[in-house]
Parts: C-alpha cells; sequence; structure tokens
C-alpha cells in the first residue's frame, strides 16, 4: 500500500491510496476538494485518471473537502462513501439523494464505528468532534499477501476540534499516520482573524494546534510509526518549523527526521508501507 496527498489545506484537500488486489491495482481517494478541472490536473501529473478511482470517501461536507465529490463519482460511476449527514451537509436532502442514486450516484453509507471492505481493503469509519454534520476519518486495514494475520494500517486524522476517547482508541497501533497540525496557537491568537473565527478554530469543534497533536502523538507512542505526515497547516498561523518544535518531544530526533510536512496546493509525494 502507498499513499501521497494532491493538496491539504483550506484550499482544497485530497488523498490518494494505492493498493494491489488480486492482481489488480486499485485507486482510492479520500476527499475530494477541489474543481474536477484541477483534479483532474492533479491526477494526471502522478501517473492516474478520475476513471480509475475504484472509491471516494468522503470525511464532511466543508467545501475544501467536499469539491466536485458528488458530480465526480455519479459521472464516472464511482462508489461515493459517506455518512448521510456528511451528504445532507452537501445539501442534498433524503429525496434529492433518492434521485441521485437514480442518476447513477452509487452511495455507500457510513456508519461511525463499523468497518466495510473494499477490493481488500478494510476501511473503518470514526466519528470526529468537527462543526460539520456527521464528521467522520479513517483507518485503513490492508491485509498483506501471503502473511496470514499480518496488516498494515494507515490512520487519516484531521479537521477536529480534539482529541476524543473515541478516537485515542481507534488509533493506537498503526504504521502510517496522516495527521492535522492545523496552528500554532501564539500565531493564531495574534493574527488578524475576527474573534469568533479564532474562536471557532481553537475550540473543541475546529482544528488541532500543534500542542495537541504532540500530546497525542505521545499518547499512541507514534515514535514507532513508520510514516508520519504532519497535514492541514494554515498557511497564516503555522509554519513547518513551529510544526517541528512542537512534535520534537513528542516522536525524538530519530522520527522527526522521517516527518512528511503536507504542501498546501502539492500535499506530499507517495508514501510506501
Amino acid at each position: 500500500m502507498r499513499f501521497r496527498s494532491l493538496g491539504s489545506g483550506s484550499a482544497g484537500n485530497a488523498l490518494l491510496v494505492q493498493w494491489t488486489h488480486e492482481a489488480a491495482e486499485r485507486l482510492l481517494l479520500v476527499d475530494c476538494g477541489m474543481s474536477e478541472r484541477e483534479l483532474q490536473m492533479r491526477l494526471r501529473a502522478c501517473g492516474c485518471e478520475a476513471f480509475d478511482l475504484d472509491l471516494i470517501l468522503l470525511t464532511h461536507e466543508h467545501e475544501d473537502h467536499l469539491g466536485c465529490a458528488i458530480s465526480l463519482a455519479t459521472k464516472y460511476a464511482i462508489p461515493l462513501g459517506a455518512s448521510l449527514g456528511t451528504l445532507q451537509g452537501a445539501g442534498l436532502s433524503v429525496g434529492q439523494l433518492t434521485q441521485a442514486e437514480a442518476k447513477g450516484l452509487q452511495w455507500v453509507r457510513l456508519s461511525s464505528g463499523q468497518r466495510f471492505e473494499a477490493f481488500g481493503l478494510e476501511i473503518e469509519a470514526v466519528a470526529v468532534p468537527h462543526d460539520a454534520r456527521e464528521a467522520q476519518q479513517f483507518v485503513l486495514h490492508h491485509h498483506n499477501a501471503g502473511q496470514p494475520g499480518s496488516q498494515t494500517s494507515l490512520g487519516i486524522l484531521t479537521d477536529l476540534g480534539h482529541i476524543s476517547r473515541e478516537v485515542l482508541q481507534r488509533y493506537c497501533r498503526l504504521d502510517a499516520l496522516v495527521l492535522e497540525c492545523n496552528h500554532h496557537l501564539p500565531l493564531l491568537e495574534r493574527c488578524a482573524y475576527p474573534a469568533s473565527v479564532k474562536r471557532r478554530i481553537a475550540g473543541a469543534w475546529g482544528h488541532l494546534s500543534n500542542a495537541q497533536s504532540a500530546a497525542f502523538l505521545r499518547e499512541i507512542d507514534a515514535a514507532n510509526l513508520r510514516v508520519l505526515v504532519a497535514a492541514h497547516l494554515s498557511l497564516q498561523n503555522n509554519h513547518p518549523d513551529q510544526v517541528r518544535a512542537a512534535l520534537h518531544g513528542a516522536i525524538g530526533a530519530e522520527a522527526l527526521a522521517r516527518l512528511v510536512i503536507a504542501d498546501q496546493k502539492s500535499g506530499f509525494g507517495w508514501q510506501t508501507l
């Protein structure tokens, strides 16, 4: 299994996951927070096309994650995994959702705490505290061929205001983690945002700060992660150096040297597990 980002931040989020199942290459896109034209361009830059996608997952309905997901899934007959709340938050009533399915939308309803399998990849949906209708993040489990009982696990965890008990339980014993490091709190406090926006970002249903992410990494003993990606950095209220400084005490110098920091526009390159 390998994964890469096509963009990470308020300008648009999309994470591509590739694995092999029954001698065929499979592709999953987690979030689709940009126009179809932009997404197609970024997919082609890494040798893929939209019609190559086997599945799209949506974490929540905010535009930097939703983007063209519904229209793309319908156009290319790609199954779309999302919670009911996410699609309702995207503007689809139950009646409209029924109409969309009649027009070709293949909706896979995701319920938090449950797992489902797609082409040999086990997908676990995890409820997260964020100011969206029914926000979820995902842990992906790939069973290693020829090694019974062995699996590789990738956790994707962005867009949440605090680490809940459920999150702490579900994101242990991972091989790789894409983790939100949205803001450095002193920078957020000094920035020109309205006070209401600052409260929303730093609140319990907003986004993780560097310090919160570092504390979480200590809790899950993340020094043994094979790949750690810091994602969803704010351009105005964070900097890679602030991220490294915050995470150093949590993961140690050796793991810090392997840290990947996602770029707002280009995301990050392929990471292989």
